[in-house]
Formats: structure tokens, C-alpha cells, sequence
């Protein structure tokens, strides 16, 4: 299955995403975060390292769905969706459960058309109206390179596991995304290094 083609509905925040995040998804987000993800939007920025840090009692979003929202923002007002690149199957499974989880929490405008694949399928992930928003294909070295291939070198990369993210799966994500003007986020938890 390929990208999604057809429009969505939500092109007109493709440069805007801090409303995507406040009036679609209903995250706060810290300054820093918007910042970021402006950055994004407008050019400045096609790559994103973030540490995931436990949250101290404030409202604001955590780096894991800061992750989540621009997938969700990429998909639906951009039409690129976003690969897990390398990583295990469970956090991969973590990762779909914590986009389902900002979907459930969105806009009842937003959140119809979803569809979980989480089970014993291959690819997992999520899709839209039958296009990819988040897709697993696997921990294989060729897995991610096929999935980019079949998705028309049109995704974005999420690495979300990266404590089991060898260097030449790193390697290959960044030139993947150097080369095909993708986004690529690098999320590391916290106290790892």
C-alpha cells in the first residue's frame, strides 16, 4: 500500500503544525517543542534527537508524543507517513499503541478512518482510510529498506528503539532519509547514551 494521495482535510495546517498539536490532537506543548516543530514545517530542520524524560507533574506534552504528533501531522497534512526503522517489535508495538492512544484523545473530526494493524499482521502499524500513518515491518536489516521501497521512498523515519538500533541500521535510516528529503526523529530514552 502507498502513500495517501488523496486529500484529507487537513493540508491547510501543513504549515502550521503548533495548531495541529493545540487545536487537533489537544497537546500543550512546551515553547521548546514548538520551536522545534516550526523548525520542521518551514524547512529548517529535517532531523530531530529527542531524549525522552518522565514528566514532572506538569501538563505539557512528553517527548514520546511530540514524536507521535508529527507522525500523526506528517500523514495527515503532509501525505508522507513514517516508517520504524529497526528496533523490536514490542517497542514497535509501543510505539502504535502510544499514536492510537494521541488519536483517541484527539478531535472527534480527527479520529475517524483510523485502523489498527497490531496483531500477529505484517506490517503493523497504523493506517488511515487504507493509506500508512506508522508502519513496522520488521527488525531486519532489509526489512525498513523494503518498506521505504513499497511505500515509494515517500516516508518519514521514526528510530524509536534505539538502545536495539545497531550502527548499520542508523546508517541506513539517516542516508535513507538524507537522500529522499525525509524527516528522520532519533528518540533515545532516558539515561541511555
Amino acid at each position: 500500500m502507498m502513500v495517501q494521495r488523496k486529500a484529507t482535510g487537513w493540508e491547510h495546517l501543513a504549515e502550521n503544525p503548533v495548531d495541529f498539536f493545540k487545536y487537533v490532537l489537544l497537546l500543550q506543548i512546551s515553547d521548546q517543542h514548538a520551536a522545534y516543530i516550526n523548525a520542521i514545517a518551514d524547512g529548517r530542520r529535517d532531523r530531530l534527537g529527542l531524549v525522552w524524560t518522565p514528566t514532572s507533574g506538569d501538563y505539557e506534552a512528553d517527548e514520546a508524543s511530540i514524536a507521535c504528533g508529527l507522525v500523526l501531522w506528517a500523514a495527515a497534512c503532509l501525505h508522507r507517513p513514517t516508517l520504524l526503522w529497526g528496533g523490536r517489535r514490542s517497542v514497535a508495538r509501543a510505539w502504535v499503541d502510544h499514536t492510537a492512544t494521541l488519536l483517541a484523545h484527539a478531535t472527534p473530526e480527527f479520529r475517524n478512518g483510523y485502523t489498527l494493524l497490531a496483531d500477529d499482521a505484517k506490517p503493523i502499524g497504523l493506517m488511515s482510510n487504507g493509506s500508512w500513518v506508522l508502519r513496522f515491518d520488521g527488525c531486519l536489516r532489509g526489512d525498513p529498506i523494503d518498506a521505504v521501497h513499497a511505500m515509494g521512498y515517500k516516508a518519514n523515519v521514526l528510530i524509536g528503539d534505539f538502545a536495539w538500533t545497531d550502527r548499520e541500521d542508523l546508517d541506513d535510516a539517516l542516508d535513507y532519509a538524507d537522500g529522499h528529503n525525509a524527516l528522520a526523529i532519533l528518540m533515545v530514552g532516558h539515561g541511555r547514551s
